[in-house]
């Protein structure tokens, strides 16, 4: 997907997390995964750390299906 599509696409999932559900999940994971493709470590992480404090607080098995990549 070239540069500006995964930007536009990162813009609507952002809009779309306004009006979810506190306790959604699947959106995050997929801005997780976006920041990543981009290799933007630090938004992905956050994305990903968020989906884990949701299942954490509602007592939720999480498995996070994306490798990150970290860099040295």
């Amino acid at each position: 997907m070239p540069f500006f599509r995964l930007r536009e696409a990162i813009e609507c999932l952002k809009r779309a997390l306004i009006g979810a559900d506190p306790l959604e999940t699947s959106i995050n994971l997929k801005l997780a995964k976006l920041h990543n493709d981009l290799e933007e470590w630090a938004e992905a992480a956050a994305y990903h750390r968020r989906v884990v404090e949701v299942c954490r607080a509602n007592g939720r098995v999480f498995c996070l299906h994306e490798t990150m990549y970290v860099p040295d």
